[in-house]
């Protein structure tokens, strides 16, 4: 279903996948989203800032970030649904 909401972040994660990121990448288990034009930092998991992504743990962050990507399309959604209701 990624691959059909965000064609590009979907390629970003099949190629972490698919590839080896040790020394790669500098990421965490966190991930920026903008809130009312304010750029916010998430933990994907308690921690997260603290917790480098590695080889090791790079299929739990995957699945994490899909988790959250999806779990904010929905919310955006259903918050469109419910003023739309209201109105």
């Amino acid at each position: 279903d990624l691959e059909y909401l965000d064609e590009e972040f979907h390629q970003s994660l099949q190629w972490m996948k698919d590839n080896d990121i040790e020394d790669m990448l500098d990421l965490t288990f966190t991930v920026n989203e903008e809130v009312f034009g304010q750029i916010t930092e998430r933990e994907l998991k308690p921690g997260g800032a603290n917790i480098p992504v590695s080889e090791k743990n790079k299929k739990e962050y995957i699945e994490r970030m899909v988790k959250w990507r999806i779990e904010r399309g929905v919310v955006q959604q259903t918050e469109s649904l419910v003023r739309g209701f209201y109105e």
